[in-house]
C-alpha cells in the first residue's frame, strides 16, 4: 500500500477501536440498569460473564486496534521520510484482527496411529553436531544412567536425540541449544517443569518409545524451561504480544473457528450455533437445552473420534480441553490432555502447554506437527513469529 492508503487503514482501525470502547461503555450501563431490576441468580451469572471475561475482551481488542494503527501510521511516516518509490509491506500481521478457521483434514488420526516419522530420517550430520552433543551429554548423560539404561542403551539414547535435535529446523534448534546449560533433567516418574529449580522430571527409561514421538516428553518438558528461562523473568508465554493479543488469545480464536467453521455439519439453525459456540467456550454447557445438547454431543463426537484421536493429535487434543473445559478433546478414551483443574476460568495459560507441545513437535516432526498447524492457524504463525524474535 501507499503511504496514504496505509494512513487511511490506520484511520478506520482507530475508528473501529473507538466504537468497541463505545459499546463497551454502553453494555456497562445496560449491564448496572439491569441490576437495579433484575434480581437473583440469573443476572448474577449474567454480570460475572460480563464483568469477567466479555468485558476484558472488548477492552484488550480496542487496545489492539489502537496499537496497529499506531503501528501502521508510524509506518506510512517512516515510508515518506524515506522516500521509498514502492511502499513496503506493513509488519503488522493482520491475522490477529480476527479468527481464521482451521481446514479440514483429509486423513483424521487413526486411534491406533503409533509415533511419527522424525526429522531425523535420512539424517547427515550438521557442523553443530558436536556442540549439540556436549550440551545433550551435559544435561542428560548422568541421568540417563539413573534410569536404568544399560551402556548401550545409554549411548544410543543421547545419539538419538542428538540426531533429533540437529535435524530440528531453526529458530527451534538454537532456542534449544541456548538454554540446554541453564535447565536440568532429572529422571522421574512422570513428565513435570519446576522453574524454581529449573529442572525437567521425566520418565527416562521410557522416552524412546513415546507413542507421541521418540523422546516427546523430554522436549516437551525441556520447551517449558525455555519458556521460562528465554530473555524474560516470567515465562515468555505469558508476556509476549503482538498488536496487544497473546498466544491465549490466538489459541481460542483458532478454537472458536474450528467449531464454528463445523458446526452447519450438525445444524444450520444460526441462533443455535451461537448458543452452541458461546457455551463451549464459556464453559457453560450444563445450561444448554436437551436439543442444542444433542447437537453438540454430535460436534464432540466428530471432533474427538476425527480431528483430536490419537497420539499425533495430543497438542490439539490438550488445548481444545483447555478451552472447553474438557468438553471436547482433552481428557476422552483416546484424546491427551489436563484435567480441567489446571487450566484457569478463562483457558488463559493454554499458552505454555502450546508452547511446549510444538516446541516439541517441531523436533519430533511427522503428523502430530502437521495436526498442530492446521487446527491452530493463529496460534502456530504467533509461536513461530515469537521463536524468531527470541534469538534476535
Amino acid at each position: 500500500m501507499s503511504p496514504d492508503e496505509v494512513e487511511g487503514s490506520a484511520r478506520d482501525l482507530r475508528g473501529q477501536s473507538q466504537r468497541l470502547s463505545q459499546l463497551q461503555a454502553q453494555i456497562d450501563r445496560l449491564v448496572d440498569e439491569a441490576s437495579h431490576n433484575w434480581h437473583g441468580f440469573d443476572i448474577g451469572r449474567f454480570q460475572q460473564q460480563w464483568h469477567g471475561y466479555h468485558r476484558q475482551r472488548l477492552t484488550r481488542s480496542a487496545a489492539g486496534l489502537m496499537t496497529m494503527a499506531d503501528t501502521l501510521s508510524t509506518q506510512a511516516s517512516d515510508q515518506r521520510q524515506t522516500s521509498q518509490a514502492e511502499a513496503t509491506s506493513p509488519t503488522v500481521n493482520l491475522l490477529w484482527l480476527g479468527y481464521q478457521a482451521a481446514p479440514e483434514r483429509l486423513d483424521p488420526v487413526s486411534e491406533n496411529s503409533g509415533p511419527s516419522d522424525t526429522p531425523t530420517d535420512g539424517y547427515q550430520r550438521s557442523d553443530k553436531y558436536d556442540e549439540i552433543e556436549r550440551q545433550v551429554k551435559k544435561i542428560m548423560a548422568d541421568q540417563f544412567k539413573n534410569a536404568g539404561l544399560t551402556e548401550e542403551e545409554q549411548a544410543a539414547a543421547i545419539e538419538r536425540l542428538c540426531e533429533q535435535l540437529d535435524a530440528t529446523p531453526e529458530p527451534w534448534r538454537s532456542l534449544y541449544m541456548e538454554n540446554l546449560d541453564k535447565l536440568h533433567l532429572v529422571n522421574g516418574d512422570s513428565g513435570v517443569y519446576y522453574p524454581i529449580i529449573d529442572t525437567a522430571y521425566v520418565d527416562l527409561q521410557n522416552e524412546a518409545n513415546n507413542e507421541r514421538g521418540s523422546n516427546y516428553t523430554i522436549w516437551h518438558e525441556l520447551a517449558h524451561g525455555v519458556d521460562d528461562k528465554e530473555k524474560w523473568f516470567s515465562a515468555v508465554t505469558k508476556d509476549y504480544q503482538i498488536n496487544g493479543l497473546d498466544l491465549d488469545d490466538a489459541l481460542r480464536a483458532d478454537v472458536r473457528g474450528a467449531i464454528v467453521g463445523r458446526l452447519d455439519r450438525f445444524t444450520d439453525d444460526a441462533e443455535q450455533q451461537s448458543r452452541i459456540v458461546d457455551a463451549l467456550m464459556n464453559k457453560t454447557t450444563s445450561t444448554l437445552s436437551d436439543g442444542d445438547r444433542a447437537v453438540m454431543n454430535d460436534l464432540v463426537n466428530y471432533f474427538d473420534r476425527q480431528l483430536l484421536s490419537g497420539p499425533d493429535a495430543n497438542v490439539a487434543s490438550d488445548i481444545f480441553g483447555a478451552m472447553t473445559g474438557n468438553v471436547i478433546g482433552g481428557q476422552g478414551i483416546n484424546q491427551y490432555g489436563h484435567e480441567d483443574n489446571y487450566w484457569d476460568s478463562g483457558g488463559d495459560n493454554a499458552s505454555s502447554e502450546f508452547w511446549a507441545g510444538y516446541s516439541a513437535k517441531q523436533v519430533i516432526g511427522g503428523e502430530g506437527l502437521s495436526i498442530t498447524k492446521e487446527l491452530f492457524p493463529n496460534g502456530h504463525k504467533f509461536a513461530d513469529q515469537m521463536a524468531e524474535e527470541l534469538i534476535k
